[in-house]
């Protein structure tokens, strides 16, 4: 609560000079969007209980004169009904109208809010500046909720905070998490196994500000019920300067897009891209310690990440799919205690964002994968496994479409003794495009949306020729999943999509192809 009342501080502090800064990084995001649900959910339970007996109203101001930190007796205030089921209307229209993002900084959201009090005056208590006040302060929270929501500095980096939490009473802990769960229908070259049903993945956030500048957050993901159970985040961040900070625990290493936002509730399409689970593979996290920083000078953002963490092992060439396959590497449990070979596996990302026109990324991993050495005897030459990716995103501002593709080239020193179906060098990725078609109330929710999108993909496991005919290697896969999707929030999708893969052996021999689709939803709790 102490945030809050440094933020009315703040508030009032903006009101005799304008000029005064205003610092927003005491709140976090999940605390600003906790507090919003608070003051709804106040508002809500209040209409219906206004009507019962005026201890009933007494008790809903003191409600929200608690949860704003208000110094306002309500004992001597005389309340309106029908004001103030005005004012919840006003307050929910404007609510709506930041909530899709009003552009620019928090100031000029702050003096919006003072231009709607004093042109709609919609006074609901006899006592106008207890009044003001009250109103001032769910509007800045509001307008604070909404730009934490829509900040035009956020990059992908900043994907693991980009969360919805909620906050527990006066624990210092905030808890939030997804659920993802589908049915498919599938059949591949007419023979098809029917209909299933899948508990996708379920997965659980912890966060908690330890003190100021020093936090804490954790991912703990059930993957297919409890067949699986990873940690896929748990680090301390330590913030010194906005353009250095460190973080240590396990971490996601920062290659690509999506190994960092991979959040259920946050995309179009059920199945995860095919080149970011199978080339990279997501998601893919190690033990280690890095920095990480983050600049914005007008519309211009960038930002970087370096970790040095455990990594890959021998079995990316030595697994049961018989290739080089990258995510062999994730059953080895023991790279959060240690590393399989003594070496490091480097992880750097650069990203550079254009308010107007969109985020580009760069990032490259790489490291020694082979156990070379034990006790003093060479085993083999050091081998490498390195990837550089590619990402980039933005919204096309006059039809609201929003592109969002990865590339990436892996590199892999395989052993000559290894046959030929053991790529040495492999490519990849995939490009959503979705577009909104109908926004607006829709039953009893207030900001729908329906898309639709697609989903263009490649991915080549084998890049190169045969050397004794110097024709294509095959074992590639193309896919084209066309989806349509419906948000009643921004925090829940249900989507169905209907997905086409062509699947090319090594040999380069007729493709094999799998159509189906796939219905259903996820969501964030």
């Amino acid at each position: 609560m102490n945030k809050f009342r440094t933020l009315y501080l703040h508030k009032n502090s903006y009101l005799r000079n304008q000029k005064s800064p205003c610092s927003l990084r005491s709140l976090s995001p999940f605390s600003r969007a906790g507090m919003i649900r608070s003051i709804f959910s106040d508002i809500s339970s209040g209409i219906v209980t206004l009507k019962r007996s005026e201890e009933s109203r007494i008790s809903l101001i003191s409600s929200l004169d608690t949860s704003l930190s208000l110094s306002m007796t309500s004992q001597k205030v005389q309340f309106n009904f029908v004001r103030f089921t005005k004012f919840v209307e006003f307050f929910r229209t404007y609510q709506s109208l930041f909530s899709r993002g009003i552009k620019g900084d928090f100031f000029v959201l702050l003096r919006k809010c003072i231009l709607l009090i004093n042109i709609s005056n919609p006074f609901i208590f006899d006592n106008k500046p207890r009044l003001l006040k009250l109103i001032l302060t769910i509007l800045i929270y509001t307008a604070v909720s909404a730009y934490s929501q829509t900040d035009t500095t956020k990059l992908n980096m900043d994907a693991v905070y980009n969360r919805p939490f909620l906050q527990l009473g006066k624990l210092p802990v905030s808890v939030g998490g997804y659920l993802e769960a589908n049915s498919s229908y599938f059949s591949s070259e007419g023979i098809s196994e029917g209909l299933s049903f899948q508990a996708r993945r379920m997965t659980i956030f912890l966060s908690s500000t330890i003190t100021k500048k020093i936090k804490f957050l954790s991912e703990i993901e059930f993957e297919d019920g409890t067949k699986e159970i990873n940690i896929e985040f748990a680090s301390l961040d330590v913030e010194f300067h906005p353009l250095f900070n460190l973080r240590g625990g396990i971490v996601m290493n920062p290659i690509g897009s999506f190994n960092q936002n991979h959040d259920g509730p946050k995309w179009e399409f059920i199945e995860r891209p095919i080149s970011s689970t199978t080339i990279i593979p997501s998601t893919w996290s190690n033990a280690g310690f890095g920095i990480f920083g983050k600049y914005a000078s007008g519309k211009w953002v960038w930002g970087y990440e370096a970790y040095a963490t455990n990594g890959f092992d021998n079995s990316i060439i030595s697994n049961s799919e018989n290739r080089t396959w990258l995510p062999a590497s994730k059953s080895n449990e023991d790279r959060f205690e240690e590393s399989s070979n003594g070496e490091v596996l480097i992880t750097a990302k650069t990203a550079f964002k254009h308010r107007d026109i969109g985020e580009i990324g760069i990032s490259w991993m790489g490291g020694v994968y082979n156990k070379y050495e034990e006790d003093g005897f060479e085993l083999d030459d050091k081998r490498r496994v390195d990837l550089i990716a590619i990402d980039f995103n933005t919204v096309l501002p006059s039809i609201n479409t929003y592109i969002n593709g990865e590339w990436v080239w892996a590199s892999i020193d395989v052993p000559e003794t290894f046959s030929q179906q053991f790529g040495s060098h492999q490519q990849g990725g995939f490009i959503d495009i979705v577009q909104p078609v109908l926004t607006g109330k829709f039953l009893d929710w207030e900001n729908t949306v329906f898309n639709i999108a697609l989903r263009l993909e490649y991915t080549d496991y084998n890049v190169g020729k045969f050397r004794e005919t110097d024709t294509e290697i095959g074992d590639d896969i193309y896919a084209i999943v066309p989806g349509i999707s419906f948000r009643p929030t921004q925090q829940t999708v249900v989507r169905a999509n209907f997905r086409y893969i062509s699947e090319t052996d090594l040999l380069g021999n007729p493709p094999v192809k799998t159509n189906g689709i796939q219905f259903g939803f996820s969501t964030y709790f």
